[in-house]
């Protein structure tokens, strides 16, 4: 799962494509990647630095969030000190 996300990321945030070129799916998708905010402030400058930060703060959020969950899960079931 990982190696195909990152495929995605890669290939379709503008970082190799000019995203002139691709449907306008890929468009909605990449309104909320990091990666494809990273390549347009590099290739536009200040004017995206906002809109970039607030995905960013969306993404820490619910990373967040899924670590609260899990890790009360790991807490509530005893799995804190094992792998399993």
């Amino acid at each position: 799962v990982t190696e195909v996300l990152l495929y995605y990321l890669l290939i379709f945030s503008g970082f190799f494509l000019s995203s002139n070129l691709l449907p306008t799916a890929f468009h909605i998708l990449n309104y909320f990647s990091p990666l494809s905010w990273a390549v347009q402030g590099v290739n536009e400058g200040w004017p995206v630095f906002f809109p970039a930060l607030g995905i960013s703060l969306l993404w820490l959020a619910m990373g967040s969030l899924v670590l609260k969950q899990q890790w009360h899960w790991a807490r509530k079931n005893g799995k804190i000190g094992s792998y399993v």
